[in-house]
């Protein structure tokens, strides 16, 4: 899949556009975009939300999204990094806002700024960061930081602390489906990515997507953690031999679950047995 990567802390831009011509990507980055004109869908981590002129649109690093264009739209983008301690001096943001003051999971793929007065506030903001950024050189910026984080607390004003919403949703679909991949290495259970969604009413490559969005780590990544970590039970706790364990995990031969089990811990089963018993 295509990545956009910026190094710059904050970027301005305005895009027009009668057919988006991007494929479907992901960034390094978090972007604000505010429908100026038109209408159209926004497609974000499969999920294909309606958007119209008025609506501020909020994508974060890894998202994977692009747009179907139905009239003519222009796009404000504010494009922002995550700073870090190395140029929070230069922007004047504080390292860790966006870290803890936020929790940018909570806002939803579709329009985050539903109330009217707010709406028009963010869209008159975004004209003065506009004339800001487009007056002085990106070192002289330092009042940028600032309206952002007036904008993510408008932003956030109206999300809600107990708001529901698709991020959210992603995230509980997602710890029920490890939930299930733990408890069936136990309960012998196949761990076959077609049954598994067959069980949630999902593709294969969705769930695999979905998790590695909200984890870091792919499914499989996952299944080797947790028979290893089932592996290590089995050695120290029961009498079962290394190609009954080999079996009962599901590894095609003792030579598999010996190899990948060295791979994680520097040492065979047996020698781990040996060592920690």
């Amino acid at each position: 899949m295509h990545r956009t990567n910026t190094r710059r802390p904050i970027h301005l831009f305005t895009v027009e556009s009668t057919l988006w011509k991007h494929p479907v990507h992901r960034h390094n980055h978090y972007e604000l975009v505010f429908v100026e004109e038109g209408t159209g869908l926004h497609h974000i981590n499969d999920i294909s939300e309606p958007f119209k002129k008025g609506d501020i649109l909020f994508i974060q690093p890894d998202d994977a999204h692009y747009y179907t264009i139905k009239t003519r739209a222009v796009f404000a983008y504010i494009k922002f990094l995550n700073f870090s301690k190395s140029n929070s001096s230069a922007t004047n943001m504080n390292p860790e806002i966006l870290k803890t003051q936020y929790d940018f999971r909570r806002i939803p793929y579709s329009n985050c700024v539903t109330n009217p007065d707010d709406t028009s506030h963010m869209f008159m903001l975004l004209k003065i960061m506009q004339h800001e950024y487009a007056k002085t050189p990106d070192w002289q910026h330092d009042n940028l930081p600032q309206l952002l984080q007036v904008m993510l607390t408008i932003i956030f004003r109206n999300v809600g602390e107990n708001a529901v919403n698709t991020r959210s949703i992603h995230a509980q679909k997602v710890t029920d489906i490890l939930s299930y991949l733990y408890n069936s290495i136990y309960q012998s259970t196949t761990t076959d990515l077609r049954q598994v969604g067959d069980t949630f009413n999902l593709s294969p490559n969705y769930i695999n997507s979905l998790v590695k969005e909200q984890t870091g780590i792919t499914v499989h990544r996952h299944l080797i953690k947790y028979k290893m970590e089932a592996a290590r039970k089995l050695l120290l706790h029961s009498t079962k031999n290394i190609n009954e364990i080999a079996r009962f995990l599901g590894f095609t031969d003792a030579s598999h679950f010996s190899n990948t089990f060295k791979k994680e811990h520097q040492m065979s089963p047996l020698e781990y047995r040996k060592i920690k018993k």
